[in-house]
């Protein structure tokens, strides 16, 4: 009797989790979905001067996160490497450059913030 006792409270255990995490992952989907489209949006909007290098979506801060270089007009030699929230543009992340330099360090700078921003 306790034998399958264990085994109908073990089902419905497993049972509860599974559409748990369904809903997580059906969740998650439709905010990726979302900032894909808020990327596309964004892009089209700033084809000239801004490409995004890459973007997720971020629970934390409940928006959409990119990681974006944005050319200076060609009067300006600046190339300015950003992190923005995508919804509200706040800039999370800036260093400018000069074209032609070394930019390395400030790629992966970069890289770190986009990855706290993210989460």
């Amino acid at each position: 009797m306790l034998l399958l006792l264990g085994f109908g409270v073990g089902a419905g255990a497993a049972s509860l989790y599974w559409r748990g995490s369904e809903r997580q992952g059906q969740l998650a989907f439709s905010h990726n979905l979302k900032c894909q489209q808020i990327v596309a949006k964004f892009e089209s909007e700033n084809s000239t001067t801004a490409t995004i290098v890459q973007s997720a979506y971020s629970p934390s801060r409940n928006s959409c996160i990119a990681e974006v270089i944005r050319i200076a007009p060609p009067e300006s030699e600046d190339v300015h490497y950003t992190v923005e929230d995508l919804l509200s543009g706040e800039c999370l992340f800036i260093k400018s450059v000069k074209r032609g330099e070394a930019i390395d360090l400030i790629v992966r700078e970069q890289e770190v913030q986009f990855v706290i921003a993210s989460r």
